[in-house]
């Protein structure tokens, strides 16, 4: 059984944590929320699409909102996906970020907010970026736009 779990804290007592879990030969990425500086959590909610590799990393947000990110197993490789998620456990589509390997020298991606977008960055042939910008206003399930950068 293998674990990996990433905790995001932006503004207590709002905590949110994403892991993931090969319980039972089931590998899932789970996220859940906890609004009490993490003494309890909610119900946790699946992210992945069915068929994760794991390598998460979650981001919470200034309006509640957390970003999943994890690699998500395809037929030749895999798939750097992320997936918003709102704490009452609505959520977007998740998009995939870039094609990448499976091999654990691939690395965990990283997620960092920068004014008004996200930025991505993992390894692959050598280190690779890509930008998200977050919409200004709109509904909660609003679909991000992607601007790759060349590696």
């Amino acid at each position: 059984m293998s674990c990996e779990w990433s905790v995001s804290s932006s503004r207590r007592p709002q905590v949110a944590v994403a892991g993931y879990t090969g319980v039972n030969d089931k590998p899932r990425v789970k996220l859940s929320f906890s609004d009490n500086s993490g003494v309890s959590f909610g119900e946790p909610v699946i992210i992945d699409d069915g068929n994760p590799a794991g390598r998460v990393e979650t981001l919470l947000l200034s309006d509640g909102s957390a970003l999943v990110c994890w690699l998500e197993k395809v037929p030749g490789g895999g798939e750097v996906r992320v997936r918003r998620v709102m704490p009452d456990g609505k959520s977007n589509p998740s998009i995939i970020v870039s094609t990448t390997g499976t091999a654990r020298s691939n690395g965990f991606p990283q997620l960092i907010r920068s004014a008004n977008e996200i930025i991505f960055a993992w390894t692959g042939a050598g280190v690779l970026t890509a930008s998200m910008a977050l919409p200004r206003s709109g509904p909660i399930l609003t679909l991000f736009l992607l601007f790759p950068d060349k590696p």
